[in-house]
């Protein structure tokens, strides 16, 4: 059995971003860390440019992205509904 899911999405042709989902008895050791690490020396040696964006709210996901070398640039607003 899996300890959680991880998936990938490639915007612009040049961006991708890393998407991660822990099982809950599986956070808190390690295992995010290990497979974005993983997936952005991927998507930097494949020429793309990684970015990392989750909610204001989700602080173990901006832990994670500070602790493999992101920086926040900013808050982002958008419009809930847009597009349905």
């Amino acid at each position: 059995m899996g300890k959680g899911q991880s998936f990938s999405d490639q915007g612009p042709e040049t961006i991708a971003e890393p998407g991660i989902a822990t099982l809950e008895g599986y956070r808190r050791q390690g295992y995010a860390r290990v497979v974005c690490a993983a997936y952005l020396k991927h998507v930097v040696k494949n020429g793309l440019v990684p970015i990392w964006t989750c909610e204001n709210g989700n602080v173990a996901s901006a832990r994670l992205a500070i602790s493999l070398g992101f920086v926040k640039l900013c808050d982002l607003f958008s419009v809930e509904g847009a597009g349905k």
